[in-house]
């Protein structure tokens, strides 16, 4: 009875909620094919798992050697379930496949109208796919909708706010459609007015035309229009045409020629000069003078004559007649800007950047020594680095690197520090840094944290009929009770014990027995007192 029970949860998890009372053991022992009496035969089991208030059926095919297109199944005369290829050539591979991941063992619970394979949550013919997120109860036979198509609890079916989809009603399993028709919130228009009600939803349709009036038989007469509850203005509207743009017309300019004589001309002209203190200051003078064309040859040899006038050339001052040169640098504001030096000239003066940095863009900018000569502090391949620092550069080792980089970098064995990967862990020191390898049943749970013991029992590394237990940096698969293997391997078939007071049935074609029961059970959904037992060779 342990065993059964045990067979049972491993299907449907029901735990303590289930109780074996009794269990009926009927075994086929050594049935051999009648044309090869001397071959061995097969051997299964069935054991009828009687609870208060369940029943399940458990077929156990230990040795399937041979297969004349058997039936495998059970019925109740008017109900019957038949097992999976059953009445084929391939029923022999009912000792190979399961529902219950133990080959050889098909578990199935058979109180209910409907048989079902697999416990709440699974679906299929080996219980391995999941139910859809509105499917719930054994082989996901129930169906819930709730709101925002949030999945349903797997066993009972609620959802987890309580609240369903719209259309749907019956909280909190909300698994009642709501017949939209009948409540008359269909909205459906004249032209499709007859309502359909579907699952969760409704359809409009048209199920009688009438092709004279050319509307829907069921059409509803259109309500009366009411008044426009406002005055309506007629409104026309006018258009202007705006006036075009008066003209506007230029008139010629004027020309002028040449007389043969120049005239004097009286002009006004600003001169520059310097007077010294401590420092040189510029000032600035106003001259009027009259001068004609002839006075050109006094002009300074720095100016130039224009129209008879005589002006400094750029980089001097004076009034034309004497031109000197001015000194740029001076000039309190710097002509050539920050991080340079000025040089004054005669006529002009040159800007010279400073040591790191290059005339571009109008100014002195700073060069990127690291950028333009990668391998100016060294190979860094060798753990020097250049560091970019304002009118200069810098030379370092790297970071895993130690020693002078002008010479040589050398690289850090940080494994020779017992903290730096922390315990259960392996150090491998690369070059310039380091790597860390948990070990073998150890993992990082966070960046930077050490490495703990790992839960592989988290991750169901056992047989379904095996027990996993936690060790450190390991973990251990036990084979449950009436079941053998390494405890990820549990697939040989162990059959339930046979007791000496069982009932023996001579072998003969079509032999059958009534086995009585001391309480009635439900299969099939009906109450049965007693169970038939057939062989069929």
């Amino acid at each position: 009875m342990n065993l059964a029970h045990n067979e049972v949860n491993i299907q449907y998890r029901y735990g303590s909620q289930f109780r074996v009372r009794s269990v009926v053991l009927i075994t086929w022992e050594g049935v051999k094919d009648p044309l090869l009496p001397e071959t061995e035969g097969n051997t299964f089991q069935l054991a009828l798992i009687i609870g208060d208030s369940m029943t399940f059926a458990h077929f156990i095919y230990s040795k399937l050697n041979y297969n004349t297109n058997a039936i495998a199944g059970f019925s109740t005369g008017e109900s019957s379930y038949s097992l999976p290829d059953s009445a084929t050539h391939d029923a022999i591979l009912l000792s190979e496949k399961s529902d219950i991941g133990i080959p050889g063992e098909w578990l199935f619970r058979i109180d209910g109208i409907q048989i079902y394979l697999c416990g709440a949550g699974f679906k299929g013919l080996e219980c391995i796919e999941s139910c859809a997120p509105s499917q719930w109860f054994n082989d996901c036979s129930k169906s819930c909708h709730c709101d925002g198509g949030d999945s349903c609890d797997q066993e009972n079916g609620r959802c987890p706010n309580g609240k369903c989809s719209p259309g749907w009603t019956g909280e909190p399993i909300c698994d009642e459609d709501q017949d939209e028709c009948e409540m008359g919130i269909d909205n459906c228009p004249n032209e499709q007015p007859d309502c359909l009600n579907t699952p969760g939803s409704f359809l409009c349709l048209c199920f009688e035309y009438d092709e004279a009036k050319q509307k829907c038989k069921n059409s509803k007469p259109a309500p009366p229009s009411a008044p426009i509850p406002v005055d309506v203005i007629p409104m026309h509207p006018t258009f202007t045409r705006k006036p075009s743009p008066p003209k506007v017309t230029s008139s010629p300019r004027n020309r002028f020629k040449s007389t043969t004589h120049a005239p004097k001309t009286t002009f006004e002209m600003t001169t520059t000069a310097f007077v010294s203190t401590s420092t040189r200051h510029l000032f600035v003078t106003t001259t009027t003078m009259t001068t004609t064309p002839s006075a050109c040859s006094k002009c300074d040899q720095n100016a130039k004559c224009t129209n008879g006038i005589c002006t400094c050339f750029n980089g001097f001052t004076g009034d034309g007649f004497r031109c000197y040169d001015v000194d740029e640098c001076q000039i309190p504001e710097a002509v050539c800007g920050n991080h340079s030096i000025c040089s004054n000239t005669i006529g002009s003066y040159e800007c010279t950047c400073h040591g790191g940095y290059r005339f571009e863009d109008g100014k002195c900018q700073d060069v990127d020594e690291c950028r333009e000569s990668p391998k100016i502090c060294g190979d860094p391949n060798k753990g020097t680095r250049c560091v970019n620092k304002i009118g200069s550069f810098e030379c370092l080792c790297k970071d895993g690197y130690e020693g002078d980089p002008s010479s040589e970098c050398k690289d850090i064995n940080e494994c020779t520090n017992v903290d730096a990967c922390g315990p259960n862990s392996q150090c491998t020191n690369t070059e310039g840094g380091y790597e860390c390898e948990c070990q073998p049943g150890f993992e990082r749970i966070a960046e930077g944290a050490h490495c703990t013991d790992r839960d592989e029992c988290a991750v169901e590394p056992c047989h379904p009929a095996a027990t996993c237990s936690n060790t450190r940096g390991s973990y251990k698969c036990e084979c449950i009770d009436g079941f053998v293997g390494d405890g990820k391997t549990c697939h040989e078939t162990i059959l339930y014990p046979i007791s000496n007071d069982s009932i023996v049935i001579p072998r003969s074609w079509d032999s059958n027995t009534a086995i009585p029961l001391s309480k009635e059970i439900t299969v099939f959904g009906k109450n049965i007192q007693r169970f038939t037992y057939q062989q069929m060779e």
